[in-house]
């Protein structure tokens, strides 16, 4: 299904928002159905870079506000996967964590030494999932360009308890690869920001500038991922 291919898309994508000058972003996989394997799908997006065990690479929700920033500032330029987004209960805290998350940069805070702690930077992709959309009618504009929604109303893979166990069991090796290529052929960085290009210009006009920017780094992941590592000829299209 498309919506699990969006989530894969956005792991490797987590990658490459730094190259791109662009902010974190979050994709969001929601859907009321109970069973449809949203969770397995986020688990197929942690497993590129490492062990995706919800309470290992990917966490739940429930944690304070400076637990979240920590946990970006860890992961860095790795996507930040995070499960069961309606764990957060008051729907306002949705816009701040977008805000908090998607800034890329945590709060200046003093140190009990006096002066300032380090600042905590990140710039990725953040991957949730949830029962419910992340942004609603009231929600500010800002809150809504840093955002994409996939509602899930299919199931995320055939089987997705045969999935899980396989993923549970084969981690981290498509991260490393991914990388790797990049580093040693400059020119693939070249062309991926070429295929960026293309496809704003496809998806030019059809939301804001902020979401057309987000899937166009997308769509530039996806295929840097097939031309790299899958040669299956599937990628996802504007």
């Amino acid at each position: 299904p498309t919506s699990t291919r969006i989530a894969l898309a956005a792991s490797f994508a987590s990658v490459l928002v730094k190259q791109f000058n662009a902010l974190p972003f979050i994709v969001h996989l929601w859907g009321s159905v109970s069973g449809i394997g949203k969770s397995v799908a986020l688990i197929l997006a942690g497993s590129v870079w490492a062990y995706p065990e919800i309470g290992y690479y990917i966490k739940t929700t429930k944690a304070t506000d400076v637990a979240l920033e920590q946990l970006a500032f860890f992961a860095g330029n790795m996507p930040l996967c995070l499960d069961e987004l309606q764990l957060i209960q008051n729907r306002k805290n949705f816009d701040e964590t977008i805000y908090a998350l998607c800034e890329g940069i945590g709060k200046s805070r003093g140190a009990k030494t006096g002066g300032l702690q380090t600042v905590r930077r990140w710039c990725n992709a953040i991957i949730t999932t949830g029962e419910q959309p992340v942004v609603a009618a009231n929600s500010k504009a800002g809150a809504v360009n840093r955002v994409l929604e996939i509602e899930c109303t299919e199931p995320t893979f055939d089987n997705p308890r045969e999935a899980y166990q396989l993923l549970v069991h084969n981690y981290g090796w498509a991260g490393r690869d991914f990388v790797e290529k990049l580093q040693r052929d400059d020119s693939l960085i070249d062309e991926a920001r070429r295929m960026q290009q293309d496809a704003y210009r496809q998806l030019e006009g059809k939301a804001t500038d902020k979401q057309v920017l987000t899937g166009s780094i997308l769509l530039a992941a996806d295929a840097l991922a097939e031309l790299l590592l899958f040669h299956d000829g599937v990628v996802l299209t504007a």
